[in-house]
């Protein structure tokens, strides 16, 4: 380092993508078949469904209620925005920039989350 009186620090960092597995299955809530869902939640005996049962069991069987009826009547999304290079970056920071190349300059966008 010399005869510096300024300190330097170095170091190696090796980083690892990870693929997340939400990103696989995200379903189109707007698509979503209310209708239907609610027809099939009148249907059901909430009674009997809870009778002489704990307040957890209770629950667990209302969230497996509201998930089986969701995975019955809530559409995937389709893949077809999904084959983007960059994920992280949204779809309208992606116009942004290209809309700046286009006029001659460099836009730079960062998307916090």
């Amino acid at each position: 380092m010399g005869l510096s009186d300024h300190a330097c620090l170095s170091w190696t960092m090796t980083t690892a993508r990870t693929n997340r597995l939400c990103d696989e299955e995200k379903r189109n809530f707007w698509a979503g078949n209310y209708d239907e869902i609610n027809r099939k939640l009148e249907m059901i005996n909430w009674d009997e469904l809870f009778a002489d049962e704990t307040t957890e069991i209770m629950w667990i069987k209302f969230v497996s209620v509201l998930l089986n009826l969701t995975l019955q009547h809530i559409p995937l999304k389709s893949d077809k925005n999904n084959n983007r290079k960059d994920k992280w970056i949204s779809n309208k920071t992606v116009k942004l920039m290209k809309k700046g190349e286009h006029s001659g300059r460099t836009t730079v966008l960062v998307r916090l989350h």
